[in-house]
C-alpha cells in the first residue's frame, strides 16, 4: 500500500488559511487593545469634567468656613456632597429591596424609630475613589492618596486651597 501523499494545492490552501487566521488574530488583538485604551481615556475625561462643579462647590464651602475642618468633623457631609455631585450613587436610607418602609414621623406605633439619622454610606468601591487633601497634600477626608492618583487642584481666587485625589480608572480584566 502506497502512503497517501498530500497534493501541492492542499499544502498551499492550508498555508494561506494559516496566514489569514494569523492576520485576523493579530488584528483582533490590536483592535481590542486600541478600544480599551481609548475607552479608558474617555472615561477619565468624563470623570474629570464632572469634577468641575464639585470643585466649585468645595471652593465656595471653603470660602464660607475658612478651613477644611468642617468636613473632617462631619464625614456625612462629604458623602452628601459626593452624592449631590453625582460622583457616587445616592445614599439609600432603606435596607434594600425587601426592607419594609417606615412610616413618616408621627405615624405608626409609639416607640418606632422613624428618623433618618443614620443613612447607609455609599458603597466602599465608590467611597474610596475620591478624597480631599489640604494644600500640603495631607489627607483631609476620603482615602489616602495612592501613587497613581490624579491630583486635581481646588482653587479659591487663584490660590490652591486643596486637592481632590482621584483614583485612576482601571478596567476589569
Amino acid at each position: 500500500m502506497a502512503p497517501m501523499r498530500i497534493k501541492i494545492w492542499h499544502k498551499l490552501f492550508f498555508a494561506i488559511l494559516l496566514v489569514v487566521l494569523l492576520i485576523l488574530a493579530i488584528n483582533m488583538g490590536i483592535s481590542r487593545f486600541s478600544f480599551q485604551h481609548g475607552f479608558t481615556q474617555y472615561i477619565e475625561e468624563v470623570r474629570l469634567k464632572r469634577l468641575d462643579g464639585f470643585k466649585q462647590t468645595l471652593s465656595a464651602l471653603y470660602q464660607q468656613q475658612g478651613a477644611w475642618t468642617f468636613l473632617e468633623q462631619d464625614p456625612r457631609l462629604w458623602h452628601q456632597l459626593l452624592s449631590e455631585a453625582e460622583l457616587v450613587p445616592p445614599q439609600r436610607r432603606s435596607g434594600g429591596p425587601n426592607h419594609q418602609r417606615r412610616p413618616p414621623p408621627g405615624f405608626g406605633p409609639p416607640g418606632l424609630a422613624t428618623s433618618n439619622e443614620h443613612p447607609i454610606p455609599p458603597p466602599p468601591l465608590m467611597r474610596e475613589r475620591i478624597g480631599l487633601l489640604d494644600p500640603a497634600h495631607s489627607p483631609v477626608i476620603g482615602p489616602p492618596p495612592a501613587a497613581d492618583d490624579r491630583l486635581v487642584p481646588v482653587e479659591l481666587e487663584k490660590e490652591v486651597v486643596g486637592y481632590l485625589s482621584v483614583r485612576t480608572f482601571t478596567p476589569f480584566r
